[in-house]
């Protein structure tokens, strides 16, 4: 896996720490660990999964759904990181 540079250089951990091993419990079935470990993976992986909807079909739904998905993806991550950052 890679390592955070961010941490290497700050020694606190960004707000995408733990996206990796989140993903490695995911593709192994393990949700709820996966969650806890990175609780905005699912998000991300759906904004992904749309923007690549909208960029081949541009007329398959509205663009505002990508806006959602993201803004959730944010907040899940800022969440996560202050969570992690003051506790």
């Amino acid at each position: 896996m890679f390592s955070c540079s961010w941490k290497e250089h700050l020694g606190i951990e960004c707000p995408g720490c733990g996206a990796q091993r989140s993903f490695l419990e995911l593709i192994n079935g393990n949700f709820s660990e996966s969650i806890r470990l990175f609780p905005a993976l699912i998000p991300v992986i759906i904004t992904f999964v749309l923007t690549l909807i909208i960029i081949t079909k541009p007329n398959a739904f509205h663009p505002k759904w990508i806006v959602g998905a993201f803004s959730l993806s944010a907040f899940l991550m800022l969440s996560n990181w202050l969570v992690k950052f003051y506790f």
